[in-house]
């Protein structure tokens, strides 16, 4: 399996917010296991997804004015948001730099 350019992207800035190893370890460990099990409860509001998680948390994320309402993207937004570590104003950064 050959990765996009957007792809490797997206892993270089999953890996600023951990340590290589810890990165790739938890790209791997996301792939294998099954993330409806940490998932309560999915709220798709346009603009707006809400993702209520097993251990009490609540990711919410927003569609921008310019960005067309899409419950994928949002729902991989708030996941990335939840295990990243990021802050909201840094993954913005980072979605920024790896899109454009």
């Amino acid at each position: 399996m050959k990765m996009t350019d957007k792809t490797i992207r997206w892993l270089d800035a999953y890996a600023h917010a951990q340590t290589m190893s810890t990165a790739l370890k938890g790209v791997r460990f996301m792939l294998k296991k099954d993330i409806r099990a940490e998932i309560k409860q999915l709220i798709f509001n346009n603009p707006v997804t809400i993702v209520l998680w097993n251990d009490g948390t609540k990711t919410v994320v927003k569609a921008s004015s310019n960005d067309t309402f899409n419950k994928e993207k949002g729902f991989l937004h708030a996941y990335f948001e939840k295990h990243s570590g990021m802050s909201k104003s840094q993954i913005s950064k980072y979605f920024k730099e790896i899109t454009e």
